[in-house]
């Protein structure tokens, strides 16, 4: 006959097994690696497709602000490129990837400043290096920023004479 100790002895042994062993942990690792290895291209190229889009998104919404501001202040509104901030570079003034900034023509007022602080991107307008929206929210003549990463889709923020903003993919204005 057992007594009371032996019969529930086999529990005590059961509960104080507890983990892996170590060719288990040796497994998973090795499993985790290998999926690590195959999904990090495909996570660094999520990431360079991310950036490019959020540039698009940034140049678009600097643009929509700049003419809505023209509009509501019955003054010229320039967007171009900077690196201060303050004033419209001279040098190079079509390669926007140092920054962007939105201010009224008389200088007066600074209605937004977008620094990309990303060196692999590249920023091109295409025609004088400035974008002007007049009183009414017009420009004069039409003007296309493209923005792109090597490896990724080029994006094209188009501008109407009318002052819409649209973005394209792929295909320029």
């Amino acid at each position: 006959k057992r007594s009371k100790d032996t019969d529930y002895g086999w529990m005590l042994e059961m509960s104080q097994a507890k983990g892996f062993t170590l060719f288990e942990l040796i497994i998973t690792v090795s499993i985790l690696a290998i999926l690590a290895t195959i999904a990090a291209p495909s996570m660094q190229n999520l990431i360079y497709s991310t950036q490019v889009k959020t540039a698009t998104n940034k140049v678009m919404d600097i643009m929509q602000q700049a003419r809505s501001d023209a509009i509501r202040t019955g003054r010229n509104v320039v967007v171009c490129a900077s690196t201060d901030g303050t004033s419209c570079v001279t040098t190079s003034p079509t390669i926007w990837n140092v920054g962007i900034l939105a201010k009224d023509a008389t200088g007066s007022a600074v209605y937004a400043v977008v620094d990309f602080n990303n060196a692999d991107l590249t920023i091109l307008e295409s025609g004088n290096g400035i974008v002007t929206f007049n009183n009414t929210g017009a420009i004069t003549g039409t003007k296309q920023i493209s923005i792109t990463k090597s490896g990724q889709d080029t994006y094209y923020v188009c501008i109407g004479v009318s002052g819409r903003v649209d973005k394209k993919q792929g295909t320029a204005c």
